[in-house]
């Protein structure tokens, strides 16, 4: 593993929730420093309750001095006003954030830094941190995203990919697209923390004990609820088994008034990553009811292991990332495609089954994506050494 290096990350806001670059970065704070910056946002508020409630997050956020961090991290709250459209403001907003970043950078004694970073808007940054090393960590197609400027992520994106060391990518589908004209982008797929997953804590709130009493089989799904959650077709497998209970667990950050007319659909809302295997282990199969699209189909779900790791059967609409799975994840395109393939993965859920997914999901570790992004940084590092 890489040692006695520093980083910056410019990523999602630190333990808002895990997303992958947090996974990675946790295996390397305990023999590097690391300067995370919390999220730059890409896109104009809206009038919602979600975007009022993320607003004074990131109020709070710059107001507030982040607490109880793992050692060797610090965090980066730079200032930015939502409307990077307007040439003015994206130019304020780079000289503004560069301003507060050079003087962390400083406060916090950084040398050489690596600067890696998952978001597109922050390609004003890269080139004007000092850093040896940059990379673009990409895991979705931010341009497919509905709410998101488009015209603007694509000039963005393809202004990074040009100034970045490395690209690399989540998926295969997104591999193929992200190139910065010098070399291939590297495919690093999504891990999982199986020990977290296949533990299954028992200490039980009261919301998992009253999804332990709910009629069987109990159908779940957790995840951010948004608008690439294909809530039509939950509402008409809820209608086609009356009988059974369909669990959805996250942050809801689409309308689902079309799930609240059925009694046996439970919203749960967020809850803490600690408990969620207390939760999935109340699920007799794990779904990833997506949407396909130009979103969909290049995304790597983190759900799809994390599943495995507690030993779920799975069943998941055409993706492609799902699909690469095999005999381990069930593949249905309709509403009677999807239950007739749960009914089938209840039948043969045995105990070898079980067992094989958790192995599965043990050779795709965050551990082992840790040391292969390790490895292709000092590769680069060395590389650059050898022509200096």
């Amino acid at each position: 593993m890489i040692k006695d290096r520093d980083f910056i990350v410019f990523s999602d806001d630190w333990g808002r929730h895990p997303c992958s670059c947090q996974h990675l970065i946790q295996r390397f704070l305990p023999h590097n420093r690391v300067l995370w910056v919390n999220t730059i946002g890409m896109r104009p508020p809206r009038v919602s309750l979600y975007d009022f409630r993320r607003s004074f997050e990131k109020l709070g956020s710059w107001l507030t001095p982040s607490a109880d961090l793992p050692g060797n991290l610090s965090i980066a709250n730079p200032f930015s006003i939502p409307y990077n459209m307007v040439p003015a403001v994206r130019k304020l907003n780079a000289r503004i954030g560069l301003s507060a970043l050079k003087s962390k950078v400083k406060q916090s004694g950084l040398m050489n830094p690596i600067v890696i970073t998952t978001l597109p808007n922050t390609t004003d940054f890269i080139g004007q941190l000092d850093e040896v090393l940059s990379i673009y960590y990409c895991v979705d197609e931010f341009a497919a995203y509905p709410d998101l400027p488009h015209k603007l992520v694509m000039e963005m994106e393809g202004e990074l990919l040009k100034k970045v060391d490395l690209v690399i990518t989540t998926s295969g589908e997104l591999q193929k697209r992200k190139s910065n004209g010098i070399r291939s982008s590297l495919l690093i797929p999504h891990g999982v923390d199986v020990e977290h997953f296949a533990g299954r804590p028992t200490a039980a709130t009261p919301a998992m004990a009253a999804l332990a009493v709910l009629p069987r089989p109990v159908v779940g799904f957790f995840g951010v609820i948004n608008d690439w959650v294909d809530l039509a077709l939950i509402d008409r497998m809820a209608g086609l088994r009356k009988d059974w209970s369909w669990v959805l667990i996250g942050p809801h950050q689409t309308n689902t008034d079309i799930l609240r007319k059925h009694s046996n659909v439970v919203l749960l809302g967020k809850v803490p990553y600690e408990t969620l295997p207390g939760y999935a282990a109340c699920f007799d199969v794990g779904i990833i009811p997506f949407v396909v699209n130009d979103l969909t189909i290049n995304v790597n779900p983190l759900k799809l292991l994390e599943y495995l790791a507690c030993g779920l059967p799975v069943v998941s609409t055409p993706i492609p990332e799902a699909a690469k799975y095999g005999k381990l994840v069930s593949i249905a395109g309709t509403p009677e495609a999807f239950v007739s393939a749960i009914e089938s993965l209840l039948v043969e859920n045995t105990p070898e089954n079980i067992t094989e997914r958790i192995s599965v999901a043990r050779s795709n570790s965050w551990d082992s994506r840790a040391e292969v992004l390790s490895a292709h940084i000092d590769q680069m590092l060395e590389t650059r050494t050898q022509f200096v």
